[in-house]
């Protein structure tokens, strides 16, 4: 998956300079995508994409960010599995029935 992982900031730059240019050509530079401004590996008003893998991908990609933005708000793989998503959607089944 290392082959996935290496062009992985290319495609999150290309979306980022795509974006941009967009935003110039239309005359809505300076918008502000997410009413904040920042997020993890995120700069310049332009929306992060979501991104889900292994943590050591998360490092490379803020490693990687801090030579050129990439715009990204990262999930750790791990924290999609099954279990996770049952101890998630169980808490809030259990704030569901005490309104």
């Amino acid at each position: 998956h290392a082959d996935h992982h290496v062009g992985l900031p290319t495609i999150l730059v290309e979306r980022r300079d795509a974006i941009l240019e967009w935003r110039r050509l239309n005359g809505n530079a300076d918008a502000n995508a997410n009413g904040n401004g920042t997020s993890e590996g995120h700069t310049e008003n332009v929306p992060p994409l979501l991104v889900i893998g292994p943590a050591p991908l998360r490092r490379f990609l803020n490693a990687f960010s801090q030579v050129q933005p990439l715009d990204f708000e990262f999930v750790d793989c791990r924290q999609t599995t099954g279990e996770k998503w049952d101890e998630r959607f169980d808490g809030v089944k259990a704030t569901e029935g005490t309104s």
